[in-house]
C-alpha cells in the first residue's frame, strides 16, 4: 500500500483536493472527486482511472475496507485531520476522497439499446440541482435505465455532491452531456425506434396508472422550476402526469421520477 504522509498543505499533489465547497473547478479540469468510503469503494471498483486518495489520518482504518481493490501503486495522501480539514475547506467528516480521471462521454450509438430490445432512457432538460440530478442517476441506476442524457444547463454529473447523492452510480450508469439535446432525441426516436415520454401536468396528459409503457421509451424529466416548456411538450409523443390531491399541482422532479421509473419498469418486465 502507498502511504505518502504530508505534514504541509503545500504539496503540489494535494491541490486536486483544495477548497472544494468554494468551487467545481474539476468539471472542467478533466479530473473528478469522490467522497466517503462508500463511493470512493465504487470509484475503485469502476471504469474510471483513479489518479489519488486523500485520507484523514482518523480514517486510516477504512483502507481495511478497501483494501481488495487498492492498487499497490496508487498514491495514499495522509494529512492529520486539522490540515485535511484546512486543504478541503469544510468539516471532512467523511475522512476520505478519491480523484479520478474523467472519460470521454459515451456517442449516442452506445445509448441506444439493440433494436428489438426493450430499453428506458432518462432526459433531464435542464436539472440544475446536484441533490436532484444524484437522485435521478441513483434511481435510474435502480430501475434498470440504459443511461441518462444531460441537456446544457444540467449539473455536473461528476460532481462531488452529485456523485455522493448517487451513491457512487453516476460511476456506472451511462451518461451523455449532450451538445443539442433535442438532436439526440430526435435521433433516438427516428434511428433507433425509441419513443419520448414527456413528465407533465399539462392537457393531453394522461394518468400515470393508465399508460401503456412504449417499449422503447425515453422520460423526459424538466427543469425544476419551468418543467417542460413548450418547445419540450411539442417534441414528446406521449405525456403522462401523477394526479395529485386537491390543492397540490405537482412533486419534486426527483419524487417524480421515482414515481415513473418504478411505474415504467414493473410494467415492462410484466409484459415481457
Amino acid at each position: 500500500m502507498n502511504l505518502i504522509h504530508l505534514e504541509t498543505l503545500d504539496d503540489p499533489r494535494l491541490h486536486p483536493y483544495r477548497h472544494l465547497r468554494r468551487t467545481n473547478w474539476t468539471r472542467y479540469s478533466g479530473l473528478f472527486i469522490a467522497e466517503g468510503r462508500r463511493v470512493v469503494g465504487r470509484l475503485l471498483r469502476s471504469r474510471f482511472p483513479v489518479q489519488s486518495l486523500l485520507l484523514s489520518q482518523r480514517r486510516l482504518k477504512w483502507l481495511e475496507e478497501l483494501a481488495a481493490d487498492l492498487p499497490p501503486e496508487l498514491p495514499i495522501y495522509v494529512l492529520p485531520h486539522p490540515l485535511a480539514q484546512q486543504l478541503v475547506g469544510y468539516n471532512f467528516h467523511t475522512g476520505i476522497l478519491g480523484c479520478g480521471r474523467r472519460l470521454p462521454e459515451p456517442e449516442l450509438e452506445q445509448m441506444a439499446a439493440p433494436p428489438g430490445e426493450r430499453s428506458l432512457l432518462v432526459a433531464c432538460i435542464k436539472m440544475e440541482s446536484p441533490d436532484n440530478l444524484g437522485t435521478v442517476i441513483r434511481l435510474a441506476a435502480g430501475f434498470g435505465c440504459t443511461g441518462v442524457l444531460l441537456g446544457r444547463g444540467s449539473a455536473d454529473p461528476l460532481s462531488r455532491r452529485v456523485l455522493r447523492v448517487s451513491m457512487g452510480h453516476a460511476l456506472f450508469v451511462p451518461l451523455r452531456w449532450c451538445d443539442v439535446l433535442e438532436e439526440d432525441l430526435l435521433a433516438l426516436r427516428s434511428g433507433w425506434g425509441y419513443t419520448l415520454l414527456g413528465a407533465e401536468v399539462a392537457p393531453g396528459a394522461v394518468p400515470l396508472e393508465e399508460l401503456k409503457p412504449p417499449r422503447r421509451c425515453v422520460l423526459l424529466l424538466g427543469n425544476e422550476d419551468t418543467g417542460l416548456t413548450a418547445r419540450w411538450l411539442e417534441l414528446c409523443d406521449q405525456l403522462a402526469q401523477i394526479p395529485m390531491a386537491p390543492g397540490v399541482d405537482s412533486l419534486n422532479v426527483a419524487a417524480a421520477a421515482a414515481v415513473f421509473l418504478y411505474h415504467l419498469s414493473q410494467e415492462s418486465s410484466s409484459a415481457d
